[in-house]
């Protein structure tokens, strides 16, 4: 196991040349490393001034939400200019945080759609490995997510108020998935893999 830009990866079990998802793809270095060694990667953030498009990455500009999910999609902006990973009237509203309350945030509207219509767009039957890192939207998004990835790499977010027991209960649902938990480290980053004994 090796870390990735602050996530952990089994990269002996990734297939060459297969997809690679990457939630919360900011700047795109993850999504760079693995497309310079000639995995597909889907590279999943709103925030308009991400740059992450490049050879073998296909860049989607919007919201992932659980499938109950109908919009619209009103993602917290900071007066900063940073964009934070937050819908409203999805049940998260800890995602924003006093300090940016403090300096004030707007919504913008961005669209938005699930993994799963994302794989029927790409025609994706599983990804080798999926990465999330979309400040407090994990724990959402996977507690609703069935089996789509050989191996995950999740970021979680305690300080978001994303609590032990919630990272608990999403540890538990993935291991009923069939997934086993293979490691955390310091970063709150917990990584599983599938179980195919």
């Amino acid at each position: 196991m090796v870390e990735v830009y602050e996530h952990l990866v089994e990269p002996a079990l990734l297939s060459p040349g297969g997809w690679i998802l990457d939630v919360g793809s900011g700047y795109g270095e993850f999504a760079q490393h693995f497309a310079a060694y000639g995995f597909k990667v889907l590279a999943v953030d709103p925030h308009p001034s991400i740059s992450a498009a490049g050879q073998n990455i296909f860049l989607e500009r919007v919201a992932l939400v659980p499938a109950h999910f109908t919009g619209p999609a009103e993602y917290a902006i900071c007066n900063s200019g940073y964009l934070y990973n937050h819908v409203k009237g999805l049940g998260y509203d800890y995602n924003v945080v006093p300090f940016l309350v403090e300096q004030g945030i707007t919504y913008v509207t961005v669209p938005f759609t699930t993994v799963n219509a994302l794989m029927v767009k790409y025609t994706i039957g599983q990804f080798e490995l999926a990465k999330f890192d979309c400040e407090g939207c994990e724990c959402l998004l996977l507690e609703q997510q069935t089996a789509f990835a050989k191996q995950l790499s999740v970021e979680f977010h305690t300080h978001l108020g994303q609590g032990e027991e919630t990272v608990q209960a999403i540890r538990d649902h993935l291991l009923g998935l069939g997934y086993r938990i293979e490691g955390r480290n310091e970063r709150d980053t917990l990584f599983v893999i599938e179980n195919h004994n």
